[in-house]
């Protein structure tokens, strides 16, 4: 029963025709906006990614793939909500599911949808924030939940080696899991300055819609 399972191991990777593997690399511009309806704002980040792709036969005699994306981000400051500056970082894993054109032609259209399994951000601001008009100093650490729907294309560069370029769409909540304000001043009218110390406090989730750009390279395996 060992060696049968070894040898079905070794025909379904060895069988281009029952299965395919793909490494992508890509990197890119991503846009995101928000509107609670008190506050809207824009934030801009570059992305870079890595994806393990397992591509099947499906019944539509197009290859259907799964894989998992590996996912970075570093963020720009945030644009309309405040003036804070900001330093900031988001790691994700994803899980994918797509579909894949015809390699035959010479550019291989594919859309993939992608559901968020793990995320962990944390940036680090200083400034002022003009919601509530405070000069803050702290940290704060958040998670993305949602799904991206990418949309894209490979193209032919080497042998084994495609360029691609896609577009992803996504729609997610943004949850702020803590807030640790190390220190904020706030200006108080015919008084002075008063400085105070915020233990960690908690705020709600916010929905927002994000556009990427990517560019990068599959190798087929």
């Amino acid at each position: 029963m060992k060696y049968t399972s070894f040898a079905l191991l070794g025909v379904l990777l060895a069988g281009p025709a029952l299965a395919d593997f793909s490494v992508d690399m890509e990197a890119g511009r991503r846009e995101s906006s928000f509107d609670t309806g008190k506050v809207s704002a824009k934030n801009y980040s570059n992305e870079a990614r890595l994806s393990l792709g397992y591509q099947l036969e499906g019944l539509t005699g197009l290859p259907l793939t799964t894989g998992l994306s590996f996912s970075t981000a570093k963020y720009d400051n945030f644009t309309g909500a405040s003036d804070l500056t900001t330093d900031a970082v988001h790691n994700s894993v994803s899980l994918d599911f797509g579909l894949i054109g015809s390699h035959e032609s010479l550019l291989t259209p594919f859309a993939k949808l992608r559901y968020t399994l793990y995320s962990k951000g944390e940036r680090e601001f200083d400034g002022i924030e003009t919601a509530t008009g405070y000069d803050a100093r702290g940290t704060e650490t958040f998670r993305e939940r949602g799904v991206d729907v990418s949309v894209g294309t490979y193209f032919p560069l080497m042998s084994f080696v495609k360029g691609m370029v896609a577009v992803d769409i996504g729609s997610k909540m943004l949850e702020i899991r803590e807030s640790k304000v190390d220190e904020y001043q706030i200006n108080l009218a015919g008084g002075p300055d008063r400085l105070q110390s915020l233990g960690k406090t908690k705020d709600n989730s916010i929905g927002y819609n994000s556009v990427s750009v990517l560019l990068g390279l599959s190798a087929q395996l």
